[in-house]
């Protein structure tokens, strides 16, 4: 039907794709009677009128189930808070940070942010920065407090979700987020350190240790990105917020924030560059971006988010060509 009325072969795949996760999303509806996360295909990453469109789509298919996956990128954001505003519930990913979900918070207006704490942790453990544990419990306990300080004053109820928690004591660390996210073990993890009713308590302020390496320059190196949030950055995100999501461009969003001395949460890239970030997979090189990094022009979250988006989009691109085999 698509190609006789000459819809182009890419928009073709991109229409079989997104019906093939509609339907996969349906059959575990059906099966589990649980809501389910449904994902927008990678290619609408940087078109927020696609995105708001598809995802307008996906919720029109099952409002009383679906939650829509916009990922962050600037025009993700824009689109997100479209679709707040019609009421479709969303689940903002690929965030690592606190000042990541701070704008998302009051930019995109989401149903719930993340922060993937076992990638951050990974980032400094792989690249010999630290020891790996507890900077991406921290970014996430700064993230929760941040979220609340902006319900506080008025702000979304966007709740934060730990992102794929792996053992029982990250569960009890985290005690007091808004949404846990866990296999069955660690669920069981916890249960079998068998806590005092009394310990079972809100622990998102008690934030902890993060050890790095002997030598590394934490401070020049801003490794602290993934969990400082200071007034600076707020007003960078109030000023991308002050933008209208119905006629802003994914510029307007890029422009607003580097204005405002936040330019570094949008690294952009060259041709070879973003090959690098592809190459390199989910955890990105400390020696590739570094020198970007202390000129300000680069940030490891934002790294972070750009590599998880390469990553998606090449599984997307594998699923991609078996449609593209089959059609």
């Amino acid at each position: 039907m698509l190609r006789d009325q000459g819809v182009h072969e890419d928009d073709v795949v991109t229409e079989v794709a997104f019906v093939l996760n509609a339907v996969h999303g349906l059959k575990l509806v059906r099966t589990f009677d649980a809501d389910v996360s449904v994902e927008l295909h990678t290619a609408l990453s940087h078109d927020a009128e696609a995105s708001y469109r598809y995802g307008k789509r996906f919720h029109a298919i099952c409002p009383e189930r679906f939650i829509v996956k916009v990922p962050l990128t600037p025009a993700g954001l824009l689109a997100a808070r479209r679709l707040s505003d019609d009421g479709v519930r969303l689940n903002f990913t690929l965030g690592f940070s606190a000042r990541q979900n701070w704008l998302i918070g009051a930019l995109a207006q989401p149903t719930w942010v993340n922060v993937f704490m076992g990638r951050v942790n990974a980032f400094l453990s792989d690249n010999g920065l630290g020891d790996g544990k507890n900077a991406g419990e921290k970014a996430t306990l700064a993230s929760q407090r941040g979220l609340r300080r902006l319900r506080s004053q008025g702000g979304a109820e966007v709740r934060q979700i730990g992102a794929s928690m792996r053992n029982g004591d990250q569960v009890s660390d985290l005690l007091g987020l808004d949404v846990f996210t866990m296999p069955i073990g660690a669920a069981k993890g916890f249960v079998d350190l068998a806590p005092e009713a009394s310990a079972i308590t809100d622990r998102t302020a008690d934030d902890p240790e993060v050890r790095f390496a002997d030598g590394v320059d934490v401070a020049g190196d801003r490794l602290t990105c993934f969990w400082d949030l200071d007034g600076g950055f707020e007003a960078a995100a109030a000023a991308a917020a002050g933008l209208d999501a119905n006629t802003a461009t994914a510029d307007d969003v890029l422009t607003a924030l580097a204005d405002s001395g936040a330019g570094d949460l949008f690294p952009q890239f060259s041709a070879d560059e973003a090959a690098k970030v592809r190459d390199e997979g989910k955890i990105p090189s400390y020696a590739s971006w570094v020198e970007r990094v202390r000129a300000g022009t680069c940030s490891w979250d934002g790294v972070l988010t750009a590599a998880a988006l390469a990553s998606f989009t090449k599984d997307q691109d594998a699923l991609d060509a078996r449609i593209r085999g089959l059609i």
